[in-house]
């Protein structure tokens, strides 16, 4: 018995505090989930909390605790509590204005830039957003998405609202958000590319837009992010969304927390860059006024892995190499040869933001055999190195 109790005891116990109801928390929790699977001496137990109310462990569970991770909500919790814990923590998702708190986070930022760069590819030239102003991600998701229009010199408007009128998940709210919406909707131009703060706004805003007759994308576009399959089956339309790495946070916060247990050095913050847009539906139209491009865009999206070449573009476009480079050079100012390679190496950049290839294999899944080459005109399309932005993709900052 005392060598068993004794075995009991080299074993850590990670409690992840948490409303386990939200997508993004269950895929962190995954990501807890895989990595303790291969330690030997962790144990892990999701403390999933739902309501309001006392979130502190009690008494009698704080003896087998020996690490924590918190979202947001419950890391204030704890920390402004009677009686703080002293259990080590670590917070995730949460961008906190302690220096002193560890914490692993996603680039809010960088998530607005992406879908704004996103919508301007489609060929909107007015975009809008459509978030809370309560959550502090939707509030830098907002900034991320005005700036980068801004820079594009693309007029962009912002709609923000609290969590009575507008909620950032599922709530029984119905008329009062279909009102809110309306009200957005009839204000927007048209045609316009919006953002969702999430892709539950994001269901939220397409439903609306059906029940009005306003037709998505055409007359307006929609991007969430998050990649949660259930507003996608409930919005009777296919989202687009932002892929967010939320299982990396969960693997590098418990990694970051075993280190505390093991008297490691750990860092302070990591913040992880969003993954890659993922195109469905409500975005899968390029509004190009030519449909001559626009038959040509479409082509060049679907085969952009392979060796794609001019002539092959031509020939799907049903008209001539001199025809199409005059549209292409009119409506987007650019040429053929140069549109295909800077949408294969914006491929080639989603797959290394992904992290499972390696930059050898990326070449080849793009249609490269020689690495040295790719990496040459990867370089001059986007200014960077392909190893720099797999490096980036899971890039640990810490303050």
């Amino acid at each position: 018995m005392a060598k068993q109790a004794m075995k009991s005891r080299t074993r850590r116990q990670i409690v992840l505090l948490a409303d386990l109801q939200v997508h993004s928390i269950r895929e962190v929790c995954q990501g807890i989930a895989e990595y303790v699977s291969q330690q030997r001496n962790l144990d892990f137990n999701p403390w999933p909390v739902v309501s309001e109310g006392t979130v502190i462990p009690p008494k009698v569970d704080l003896a087998h605790i020996d690490g924590l991770i918190l979202s947001e909500r419950y890391r204030s919790h704890v920390c402004t509590s009677r009686r703080p814990l002293k259990i080590p923590r670590v917070g995730f998702l949460d961008n906190p204005t302690d220096p002193r708190a560890r914490s692993v986070e996603v680039d809010e930022l960088a998530i607005g830039r992406l879908a704004a760069r996103h919508l301007l590819e489609r060929g909107y030239r007015k975009l809008a957003f459509v978030g809370s102003s309560t959550m502090r991600w939707s509030r830098f998701r907002n900034e991320g998405f005005i700036r980068a229009a801004h820079e594009a010199g693309v007029p962009c408007q912002s709609y923000t609202f609290g969590l009575d009128e507008l909620p950032v998940y599922w709530a029984w709210n119905l008329e009062k958000r279909r009102t809110c919406f309306q009200q957005v909707l009839s204000r927007l131009p048209k045609p316009c590319g919006v953002l969702a703060g999430n892709d539950v706004i994001a269901c939220f805003l397409i439903e609306t837009a059906r029940h009005d007759g306003i037709n998505v994308p055409k007359e307006t576009g929609v991007i969430g992010v998050d990649d949660d399959p259930i507003p996608n089956a409930a919005a009777h339309l296919a989202i687009s969304s932002i892929q967010v790495p939320f299982r990396e946070v969960g693997r590098q916060a418990v990694a970051m927390l075993h280190n505390i247990l093991e008297g490691k050095c750990a860092e302070k913050r990591v913040v992880l860059q969003p993954t890659r847009v993922i195109v469905r539906t409500s975005t899968d139209i390029f509004m190009t006024e030519d449909r001559l491009v626009n038959r040509a865009q479409a082509y060049i999206e679907v085969n952009r892995a392979g060796r794609l070449k001019v002539n092959d573009v031509v020939r799907a476009a049903g008209t001539t190499r001199v025809t199409l480079g005059k549209r292409f050079r009119k409506h987007l100012d650019t040429g053929i040869h140069d549109y295909i390679l800077l949408q294969r190496m914006e491929h080639a950049r989603e797959l290394l933001r992904v992290g499972d290839l390696n930059v050898n294999e990326v070449a080849l899944a793009c249609g490269f055999n020689n690495t040295p080459f790719f990496c040459s005109v990867f370089k001059r399309a986007t200014h960077t190195t392909p190893g720099q932005i797999r490096r980036d993709a899971f890039a640990r900052s810490s303050k």
